[in-house]
């Protein structure tokens, strides 16, 4: 078969060169072995040239002879022998055409005939084993020729199974020709070889500056060769080149400056062809990703001439020619901004993926830069003058003034562009209307208008730009217009980076500041399918250091648990495990509490200890369940569902399933902030936030009116909070951990907690066992604190040798070891292999283990390094009577207090440890004054301590904070709250209830509600008209509503009985009364018997048919004078299209052209107000 490579036709067996199919290259023409061929002619020609052998022998040639043939104008003699009759006759076809008069065909037999120094190839070393006197032989490694050669000779190709083996004779010149590629043997002695004709990297520079060794050193790995054409640099850049490229192969020209064509295709020239491709790059510019990687697998291609590189500079990416095949004799056409031919030219983009070239700038660049400029503008003038009708000198020209901050004239020249009859590069004019758009915006300040029109120009050049569409967006959201802002930047996100135009790309717009503006208006938009996509969008684009990388992580986090509240967050069959409560009458309260180093629940504080916050949750969720208000439940990472003490506990998976079609009446988030979004978006009436660390885990707290509180752990946790979140100071308390009362006597058992707390009081503590004198204890975290104690502790010993020190905590753990392994590396070295035989290492113990050690404890000495938010060991210590001494790091300000030994300062610090020990021994010290001070600390902490059990404070819990919410909305909110949101909902209500009371001429007017579910709305309006009455309607019965789970779940929530409870708790049970049944009968019902009502709110059934029943009986029992209110007109007004009868939109519609004559418009939004005639 015939196949072409590079340009030239070969006949060669079906097998050979063969076409590589490439699942990313699919486009391209890569055939199997050329770019090895390449490279093993390009050596051999080499060593030719550089060792000065004339003569090669090719043994065994396949593929028609293409590497002889191709070696053939570099030596005297080529010479074939041992070829099989199909390769001889292919080798015959190829030469018949062509004048190859030195190559010749030698018989077996005439081994003699071959000179001594002579280049011998093959590619099967069976065919030179037996070779008496060899030359320089190229061919895959065998021991057996090896052993004919000195160890140091024989050079391995690298990347390939060729070796080079140098016969002794041509050892010096051979590495002095090649010592570029000759690395040194390794621990076996191999020696590699890294020859390479692939990469000729060409530089044209002058006065590069200083930062030119850093471009050239991260560029070296790339190439095999290099070419610089210096056009007269001053500075230090010639040594520069001297010093950086001297181990590798390359040359230096310098030579004067004619422009940027001539000079640039000077250089390709001086570069010549050894390599198979120039590499042409500035002198800033570093090339990043596996370029020879991509180049080594595409090397056999015989499609394209050139290759595109994007190169990123600061917010700008555009895609530029910068590797050209040499045997193309591809040039540069302009004398300046000058660009390779596009003529008998393909070119190939490399993928970005792939690799890139990064544009350093630096400040006394920009200032060489800027001197340029001057000199491209004389330039530029000679290149219009010399063809006016090339549009790209125009918009090279408005560059050119744009960096020179000549804007008026740079706006200028870009409209010219912009409007030059001949169109020329469309992304160039696309480019220029866009960057006239940004002067006219930012620099000119142009009216709006004016640029708008810009923009949208630009826009409609190419819709697949999303440039213009960003910079539209973002002038509204700074004018305030956050709903214009939202639908530009939503369709900027839809229109994606546009990675094919290749030219001026703007990767900050679409992958930075685009998704950063647009991922928080998708929350207040409520598109949060959108927000997610967009946040990842972002945190796969930008570096974790990047400006608003942990927002944007924080809403991530927070979009996808929305996303799977609303989805359906578990579609197991297990979810069916979650329990009904259909018997419970008591409102439910859950805790949502992700997190925990092991699986856990509420069992396993009596058997496993648990961590601080998940004893907070275990302690405080059986106490609440134990008053009675409520059932509690827990969600957390628990191994199985079980019920401890009356409390649920429920594998965290389960929670979404439960919120979304169960009433719970208050939620208490546990540390981890993400879980609150899709909270509000449930059937959660009051929302609390526990902070256990220094803030929550995330950096979005969006403010809503179900969030109540978010306790800090201490007054110290709000002053910090409150710092980092100034938003939410208002909704920041102090509410302290609680202690188990296990720690005030010696009780053991703890297989029941309720039945040792109810037989506790805090007067039995003379029942505890004496302390140990000198005891000290250690509980906390390994990494907050051990190690500078054991540092410490021989000076301690040493003035008091009967001290002993308890440790309890896990130097083991995989946490603290993952989080800090050299520290709990250098305390297990001072704690295992420390030769005081008075420290006790016990590790990680239950509640039990650990309350009697503290009992027998005399001091706790904390020289803490961390922030705590709340010190639990500084409560037990307290508590067990023990003296403490500790450092004033953040919460231990309020948790020791005046109540400790406190030493201001940095444990870490010698100084401070000198001094924390000299205080410590004072207090230690066996006299009547150190005895007083220890007895005063004592006893001043164990009051403070003794009011703050778990009960007690879930007691102040429950008394100050959950049971003051005693509205229960039952997941349904309504106008009163603002709802929805940017429609002005409630000043719109207000205003028709002014309206009403200044007009109303009934001294007790009637209000009905229709549909009045928790009749928290119902409740409202009464409240607001003087002397009235009101009556509810509604089923109070499950029924299924489009999108509304909600509404299918009436029965299990208990609706009804909340709406009892609203009134009642409303002091309103005389002024409103419920009546249960479908609207429509019990509106007949009331028509028939006369009645008439002042003001009617419909709110019932969403359904089409439904509202448009409602809305006419209402209108027949409403007075003359009345108000109507209708809610929910525009409710999913975007859907209405698809789903008409499912929504209140067209029944509202109707209603009104029907009875157009007989009311007043006063209100006409998301909710309708009318008054009737």
């Amino acid at each position: 078969m015939v196949v072409e490579i590079n340009k030239v036709q070969y006949n060669v067996c079906n097998d050979e060169f063969e076409k590589i199919p490439h699942t990313e290259y699919n486009n391209l023409i890569i055939l199997k072995d050329v770019g090895l061929y390449e490279r093993i002619i390009s050596l051999i020609k080499n060593i030719g040239e550089n060792v000065g052998i004339n003569d090669c022998v090719f043994y065994n040639v396949t593929h028609g002879g293409f590497i002889p043939l191709n070696c053939s104008e570099n030596f005297a003699n080529i010479y074939i022998k041992k070829c099989t009759e199909e390769h001889n006759l292919n080798i015959l076809k190829n030469l018949k055409n062509r004048n190859y008069e030195n190559i010749h065909f030698i018989e077996e037999s005439a081994e003699n005939v071959l000179p001594e120094d002579i280049i011998i190839f093959s590619e099967n070393y069976d065919d030179i084993i037996n070779l008496e006197s060899p030359g320089l032989i190229v061919a895959p490694y065998n021991k057996d020729i090896s052993s004919k050669f000195k160890r140091e000779n024989v050079y391995f190709l690298s990347n390939t199974e060729f070796c080079i083996y140098v016969p002794e004779r041509f050892e010096d010149i051979w590495k002095r020709s090649f010592q570029y590629y000759i690395d040194a043997p390794d621990d076996s002695g191999k020696q590699n070889f890294t020859y390479d004709n692939l990469i000729n990297l060409c530089i044209m520079v002058k006065n590069a500056g200083a930062q030119f060794e850093n471009m050239l050193t991260a560029n070296l790995h790339l190439i095999d060769r290099w070419t610089i054409l210096d056009t007269g640099s001053e500075d230090e850049t010639i040594e520069t080149i001297k010093k950086v490229l001297s181990d590798k192969k390359g040359e230096l020209f310098q030579e004067p400056f004619i422009n940027f064509r001539d000079s640039r295709n000077r250089l390709l020239e001086l570069a010549g062809k050894t390599c198979k491709y120039t590499l042409m790059l500035d002198d800033t510019y570093i090339v990043n990703g596996d370029l020879r990687g991509f180049l080594n697998d595409v090397r056999g291609d015989q499609w394209g001439d050139s290759f595109t590189l994007y190169i990123k500079s600061d917010d700008v990416e555009y895609g530029s020619n910068r590797i050209l095949r040499t045997d193309r004799d591809l040039k540069y056409l302009y004398r300046i901004h000058e660009v390779i031919q596009d003529k008998n030219n393909v070119n190939v983009v490399v993928p970005i993926i792939k690799s890139h070239i990064f544009d350093g700038r630096f400040e006394y660049m920009e200032e060489r830069t800027m001197e340029r400029k001057k000199l491209d503008l004389k330039l530029l003038f000679e290149e219009l003058e010399e063809d006016p009708n090339n549009s790209r000198t125009h918009y090279y020209l408005a560059q050119t003034y744009n960096l020179l901050k000549e804007h008026d004239k740079a706006f200028h020249y870009f409209v010219e562009r912009a409007n030059h009859p001949n169109e020329g590069f469309i992304q160039e004019k696309i480019d220029a209307v866009f960057e006239a758009a940004r002067i006219a915006n930012f620099q000119l300040k142009k009216p709006w208008d004016e640029c708008k029109k810009l923009y949208e120009w630009a826009y409609e050049l190419d819709k697949s730009r999303p440039d213009s569409i960003y910079f539209l967006g973002i002038h509204h959201y700074m004018e305030g217009d956050r709903a214009t802002a939202y639908e530009y930047f939503k369709l900027g996100f839809e229109i994606g980076y546009p990675l094919h135009c290749q030219y001026s790309l703007k990767p900050t717009l679409s992958y930075h500041f685009l998704p950063k503006f647009l991922t928080q208006l998708c929350y207040e938009y409520s598109n949060y399918e959108v927000g997610e996509k967009c946040a990842r969008l972002f945190l796969e684009n930008n570096l974790p250091n990047a400006d608003s990388y942990p927002v944007i992580e924080s809403w991530y986090k927070l979009f996808v648990n929305i996303n799977k509240f609303l989805n359906g967050a578990n579609t197991d069959p297990e979810s069916k495990k979650i329990p009904t409560f259909e018997d419970n009458k008591k409102p439910i309260l859950c805790f949502v509490a992700d997190g925990g180093f092991n699986k856990w629940s509420g069992s396993t504080i009596l058997t496993k200890g648990v961590g601080g916050s998940e004893t907070y949750i275990i302690e405080m969720a059986r106490h609440i369940q134990r008053q009675g208000h409520f059932q509690v439940m827990v969600f957390c990472n628990c191994e199985e569902e079980e019920e401890f003490e009356g409390v649920h506990y429920i594998n965290l998976s389960l929670y979404f399933d439960f919120i979304r079609v169960k009433y719970v009446h208050t939620c208490i988030i546990s540390r981890f902030s993400e879980y609150y979004p899709a909270t509000i978006l449930s059937n959660v009436d009051n929302i609390y936030m526990v902070a256990h660390d220094l803030t929550l885990t995330g950096l979005v707290i969006p403010i809503h009116n179900k969030l109540r509180k978010i306790f800090c752990l201490t007054e110290w946790h709000v002053s910090y909070f409150t710092e980092q979140f100034p938003i939410l100071k208002d909704y920041l308390v102090p509410f302290y951990y609680g202690i188990n009362p296990l720690f005030l006597d010696s009780i053991e058992s703890t297989e029941n907690i309720m039945q040792i707390e109810d037989s506790i009081k805090m007067e039995i503590t003379e029942k505890a066992p004496e302390k140990i004198k000198n005891k000290f204890i250690y509980s906390s975290f390994p990494n907050r604190g051990l190690l500078q104690l054991l540092q410490m502790w021989p000076q301690i010993l040493e003035a008091h040798p009967d001290a002993t020190l308890d440790i309890y905590a896990d130097v083991n753990g995989e946490w603290v070891n993952r989080v800090e392994p050299e520290m709990m590396k250098e305390v297990r070295e001072l704690l295992f292999n420390s030769k005081y035989s008075n420290i006790k290492y016990h590790g990680w113990v239950n509640k039990s283990v650990l309350a009697d050690a503290w009992k027998t404890a005399e001091y706790w000495f904390y020289p803490c390094i961390f922030m705590e938010t709340f010190c639990l060991t500084a409560l037990e210590a307290a508590l067990t009577k023990t003296i403490v001494i500790a450092n004033d790091l953040a919460a231990l300000q309020n948790t020791v207090g005046d109540r400790g030994l406190v030493i201001p300062g940095n444990a870490k610090e010698k100084e401070w440890q000198e001094k924390a020990i000299s205080e410590l021994l004072k207090l230690m010290a066996d006299n009547p004054e150190s005895e007083e001070r220890r007895e005063r600390f004592i006893k001043r902490n164990y009051e403070w301590a003794s009011k703050l059990t778990w009960e007690s404070q879930a007691n102040k819990l429950l008394k100050d904070h959950l049971l003051t919410n005693k509205i229960q909305y039952v997941g349904m909110q309504n106008w009163t709250h603002d709802l929805p949101l940017g429609q002005n909902a409630k000043m719109n209500f207000e205003n028709a209830i002014e309206h009403f009371n200044l007009n109303n001429k009934n001294p007790n007017p009637r209000v009905l509600e229709v549909g009045t579910y928790a009749g928290t709305s119902l409740i409202a309006i009464v409240s607001r008209i003087p002397n009235s009455t009101g009556i509810g309607v509604d089923r109070w019965e499950d029924y299924l509503e489009f999108n509304a789970e909600l509404l299918n779940n009436m029965i299990s929530n208990n609706v009804e009985d909340s709406f009892k409870n609203n009134i009642n708790v409303s002091g309103l049970e005389e002024r409103i009364r419920g009546i249960k049944g479908d609207s429509f009968k019990v509106l007949l019902e009331f028509i028939k018997k006369g009645e008439q009502f002042d003001l009617i709110y419909v709110d019932g059934s969403h359904r089409c048919l439904d509202v448009c029943l409602d809305l006419f009986l209402s209108w027949q029992l409403l007075k003359s004078g009345g108000i109507l209110a209708i809610d929910d007109y525009m409710y999913h007004y975007d859907k209405v299209m698809e789903q008409p009868y499912d929504y209140p939109f067209e029944a509202v519609n109707d209603f009104l052209k029907k009875t157009e004559k007989e009311y007043t418009i006063l209100s006409k939004n998301y909710r309708v107000f009318l008054e009737k005639k």
